[in-house]
């Protein structure tokens, strides 16, 4: 399971951003490089399969996004989850703060567009 963070630029903004299950592989690859160019930070937190068997997906899922807020060089001034809760603090303390979960977010949020994006990438 894979999970990414992103603080994007606004003086760099990257053009076409939307919800990564809407976009064609091809874009999806060209808009990660851009992003990856482009965002103040980004980092992918990866939880593997063991992990899921003993944490449950839920669980896992949340731990990915820790591990992906704690990967970023630059701690977020927000933190804006794409679901219906956010990862505990645990490890990632002041990272969190602020932090919000947003159904839907991945259409309505280009940090969490972006991310989405990342986390689907194959490179």
């Amino acid at each position: 399971m894979v999970a990414a963070a992103v603080i994007l630029d606004a003086r760099r903004p990257v053009a076409g951003l939307r919800d990564s299950k809407q976009l064609p592989p091809a874009v999806r690859e060209r808009l990660a490089g851009e992003i990856r160019a482009q965002a103040t930070s980004w980092a992918i937190g990866w939880v593997d399969a063991a992990e899921i068997d003993v944490l449950n997906i839920l669980q896992a899922s949340l731990l990915a996004m820790r591990r992906a807020l704690l990967g970023l060089a630059v701690a977020p001034a927000r933190v804006c989850v794409d679901g219906n809760c956010c990862p505990g603090a645990g490890d990632a303390g002041a990272r969190l703060r602020g932090s919000r979960p947003w159904c839907g977010g991945d259409a309505e949020i280009q940090e969490i567009s972006a991310a989405s994006i990342l986390a689907r990438s194959r490179a």
